[in-house]
């Protein structure tokens, strides 16, 4: 008789868990389709302005220069690396120099 009423405990109590459970399963399935509903209508919002955006958007120009203009370009940018490069042994010379000076 013990055992039966052990089992019947655990039963019921099972059952009252799973409920419980259920209950809650399905109150969260109810707020995530909610939730969903509400993405649904932001995403059809952006869908909406984007391609209102796209609409608007103009194509660049693709830049091609010519000959002469690129070679203008890569001698400008020659000069200036041959002064960073002159810049920075000039700075490591008197980094060299500084050394002598603390070590004599």
């Amino acid at each position: 008789m013990l055992w039966f009423s052990v089992w019947t405990v655990l039963v019921a109590g099972t059952l009252v868990g799973a409920f419980f459970l259920g209950r809650d399963v399905l109150r969260r399935g109810g707020r995530l389709m909610t939730a969903l509903e509400e993405a649904s209508g932001v995403v059809a919002t952006l869908e909406s302005k984007v391609a209102e955006l796209d609409s608007l958007r103009t194509e660049p120009k693709p830049y091609a220069p010519d000959a002469a203009t690129a070679r203008k370009r890569r001698e400008e940018l020659r000069e200036l690396g041959e002064e960073r490069a002159r810049k920075r042994h000039e700075k490591r010379l008197a980094t060299i120099e500084s050394w002598r000076q603390l070590t004599r």
